[in-house]
């Protein structure tokens, strides 16, 4: 039993779990990212977001209930699931948590989860597997070769809505991305920040976290939000997604490590 997208990359390595929980359709019933290619049809799901069927969870024999983990010094065990209710799921199961925060960057989760499933008995040597990693290895070398052609780029990474937006902080894919070279502005905030301060971000590229409706997408800010149209970065168009609900795998993370190289070529240094 895993959140969807741990579930998601269990299977990239050829482990399907029995059951997953967390959002894995869009409002349109398409599979959203962070499924990946879990077949949905063909495992159960025992809720979304943080509400988990404790009754189904015991019933579908639940030796392992695996998580991401977003402080590893402290808060919720296992992101967003209560902590009554993994206590109760913890008498039946064992509780595994993924670093996804606090210092581990997301080659070491996807590696994480990689060993996870190898001690599951997933075939780890795999061809298919090998390739991945090859691919992913590649990815990241194009990202931080992109990176040393603009040493003066720096991005920015937010999520927005009507009230503020939050700056992305010490969280796996963007540690990942400062090991690699890449400067990000703003800094760890534990605050909602006021729409009037976003011309004090210097940056220039932004990267806009997609997970609507909760967060506004680039074009609803930039119709909304005044002081955000006028940023250098906007103005220039130099916004790109952030897409920080993935799946943890090599094949899965590739093409946003890939997508994220293809905005620094693309944008210009020096506007900020």
């Amino acid at each position: 039993m895993a959140q969807i997208g741990i579930a998601a990359a269990l299977y990239d390595y050829g482990f399907t779990v029995s059951g997953y929980y967390g959002t894995a359709r869009d409002a349109d019933g398409a599979p959203m990212l962070v499924a990946g290619e879990l077949p949905l049809e063909e495992v159960e799901s025992v809720g979304e977001t943080g509400e988990v069927d404790i009754e189904k969870v015991v019933s579908l024999g639940t030796e392992l209930f695996i998580g991401p983990n977003y402080g590893i010094g402290g808060g919720q065990t296992i992101w967003p699931v209560d902590e009554d209710a993994l206590a109760q799921i913890g008498q039946t199961a064992q509780i595994v948590a993924i670093a996804y925060a606090d210092g581990t960057t997301v080659a070491r989760t996807i590696d994480s989860i990689a060993n996870l499933a190898g001690a599951l008995g997933a075939d780890l040597e795999a061809p298919e597997t090998k390739a991945s990693v090859t691919a992913f290895d590649t990815a990241s070398d194009d990202f931080a070769a992109a990176v040393a052609a603009k040493p003066g780029l720096t991005t920015f990474f937010m999520s927005g809505s009507q009230t503020g937006y939050w700056i992305g902080g010490e969280v796996a894919d963007l540690d990942y991305f400062s090991s690699l070279g890449l400067q990000i502005a703003g800094g760890e905030t534990a605050a909602e920040q006021g729409w009037e301060s976003i011309g004090t971000q210097a940056c220039d590229l932004i990267f806009n976290d997609v997970r609507e409706p909760t967060w506004w997408s680039t074009e609803q800010l930039t119709a909304e939000i005044p002081t955000f149209a006028v940023h250098p970065a906007v103005v220039a168009g130099q916004v790109g997604p952030w897409r920080n609900v993935y799946v943890a795998s090599y094949r899965g993370y590739t093409p946003i490590l890939e997508e994220v190289t293809g905005w620094l070529r693309e944008s210009d240094e020096g506007i900020a």
